[in-house]
């Protein structure tokens, strides 16, 4: 059964559509597409996330289908009625590729982060470099690892959570 895995990098289940896009697509039973945005869950609709603005670039509607409901229709018409539509020589991948902003606040707010969609035929994104980074005692990330063994503590309290910049507004 042909499948998307559709998610938002916000998302809590972004992680899960992309594992489930890697092992379904191993199994090369069926076509599969992997398509992850700027937003959280369910407002695909939505240039910003919390606090951050990704541009117009950023919404299904006018990007990547006229609308998210024309998204799923052109799916659906051809896997269910057989209509050749195009959907089958589209890219299975369709990431939106954060950053390159201007980095300042616009009138509502929100920082200016910018993005662009990516399309490629398999995930990870060909030319991807996997970097590791350190945590050092100032709790800044490196590419060298820190000097000494110190460690660093961290006080999470389930009971009182912190919201993240991507969830805050509906956290509250």
């Amino acid at each position: 059964m042909p499948i998307v895995h559709l998610s938002g990098w916000y998302d809590p289940h972004a992680r899960t559509a992309v594992e489930n896009y890697i092992g379904l697509s191993q199994a090369k039973r069926s076509l599969m597409q992997l398509i992850l945005g700027p937003w959280t869950h369910g407002d695909r609709s939505l240039s910003h996330s919390g606090e951050v603005e990704f541009g117009p670039a950023a919404p299904v509607d006018g990007n990547l289908a006229e609308n998210f409901f024309e998204l799923r229709r052109r799916w659906f018409d051809r896997r269910i009625k057989g209509l050749s539509d195009g959907i089958d020589e589209e890219p299975p991948v369709c990431v939106f590729v954060m950053g390159g902003g201007s980095g300042r606040r616009n009138r509502d707010g929100r920082l200016e982060h910018g993005g662009h969609w990516r399309s490629a035929a398999e995930w990870p994104l060909p030319q991807t470099r996997w970097t590791k980074l350190y945590f050092h005692a100032d709790r800044s990330l490196s590419t060298t690892p820190a000097a000494g063994s110190g460690t660093i503590d961290y006080a999470f309290d389930p009971h009182n959570p912190r919201a993240d910049r991507g969830r805050r507004d509906q956290l509250g």
